[in-house]
């Protein structure tokens, strides 16, 4: 396994097949729009299929996956309407494969071990956001929810689902580990959905972390640029700031 992508770098920027990112997000965010927009079970035009060739030589596992050769791309919606890059090699066998792996290399450990986390509660946090939207709703327009920190009413893609602090989502995860006395070395994980999320090989942990994050978390739905104004709230609170300076 590679440490990290082998996608080319030079003084230009991020390079995959003939395309050219200043950086690794500008790349996952342009690979995201394409799958984003493309039809699904539509194999990708030559152009796009070339890029996403040097999308795959940049993953951790690269060779495992290319395997024979891959000869086409294309898109299968999954869970949530989310779009997952499947390819298929010279032999008509499928495989699917991770954007994010590609771009920016395999996750470190812990990040790993939070992603199946948040994976295990997803469909917890979609029940929430649906009834976010029932009881917060805009009036006559049911496809728009009020953002709980401006108020304004957002549609579903404009925002996410936001753990209230101080029991952010690091939190809630962090103390559910300490509480069963473990490390992140000692949790196994396996990808077991259709999509390709990573979750947690114990089942039996898993239904014991989502009963803790259930009885812990406050969601609430926010603008998807509503994290930083919070923020920089918070620590002005933190300060006490006001408009005649700091508190003394």
């Amino acid at each position: 396994m590679r440490d990290m992508p082998c996608a080319k770098t030079d003084e230009a920027g991020v390079v995959f097949g003939a395309l050219v990112f200043r950086g690794r997000d500008e790349a996952f965010d342009y690979f995201r729009r394409v799958l984003r927009d493309q039809p699904e079970g539509v194999n990708f035009e030559p152009g796009i299929a070339r890029a996403l060739h040097g999308l795959v030589d940049a993953h951790p596992d690269a060779d495992e996956k290319t395997g024979c050769g891959i000869s086409s791309f294309f898109v299968q919606r999954i869970r949530g309407n989310q779009p997952e890059l499947r390819f298929e090699r010279s032999d008509g066998s499928i495989d699917n494969i991770s954007v994010r792996k590609c771009v920016y290399g395999a996750p470190n450990p812990r990040k790993a071990l939070m992603r199946a986390l948040r994976a295990e509660v997803q469909e917890d946090i979609r029940d929430v956001r649906r009834k976010w939207f029932r009881t917060h709703g805009c009036g006559s327009d049911p496809q728009r929810a009020k953002c709980a920190i401006t108020g304004d009413g957002l549609m579903m893609a404009d925002g996410h689902m936001d753990h209230v602090p101080p029991m952010t989502f690091h939190v809630i995860a962090t103390t559910f580990l300490l509480h069963k006395g473990f490390e992140v070395e000692d949790i196994g994980l396996e990808g077991r959905c259709l999509g390709g999320s990573t979750l947690l090989a114990d089942r039996d942990l898993a239904a014991d972390w989502q009963i803790w994050h259930a009885k812990l978390a406050r969601l609430r739905f926010i603008g998807n640029d509503s994290n930083h104004l919070d923020r920089s709230l918070q620590r002005i609170e933190k300060t006490g700031f006001s408009i005649d300076g700091p508190e003394a």
